[in-house]
């Protein structure tokens, strides 16, 4: 089942659901992500509340490392962003578009433990 399924399953339930920002936990060589470059591998993860047990992932392989929304970020002159999935950087009071990768670049490595 993928996420939108998912989502889509439990959408009319009367249970609570959430998006997290999450980055692919391993490099997958049939998403383009050999060799531990994992720069392009964020998604938004679907969780699921279960009362007893907490926030629950409904895909496995990503990690979540924040769900936060209208974030402000230190030192920024920008607005705060509506969530945080991309690097984000600002050059002389100025935001750059994480999402230009001929003006922003930044390599995000992942390796096993």
């Amino acid at each position: 089942m993928n996420r939108r399924e998912f989502l889509g399953a439990i959408a009319t339930a009367p249970i609570a659901i959430r998006g997290a920002a999450a980055l692919g936990a391993a490099p997958f060589p049939s998403l383009g992500r050999a060799g531990g470059d994992v720069t392009t591998a964020q998604h938004c993860r679907a969780e699921v509340w279960a009362d007893g047990y907490g926030w629950i992932p409904g895909e496995m392989n990503w990690i979540a490392f924040n769900d936060a929304h209208d974030v402000a970020l230190p030192a920024s002159t920008g607005k705060p962003l509506p969530f945080l999935m991309y690097p984000q950087a600002e050059v002389g009071g100025d935001r750059l578009d994480s999402l230009d990768p001929a003006k922003f670049k930044c390599t995000i490595t992942a390796r096993q433990l």
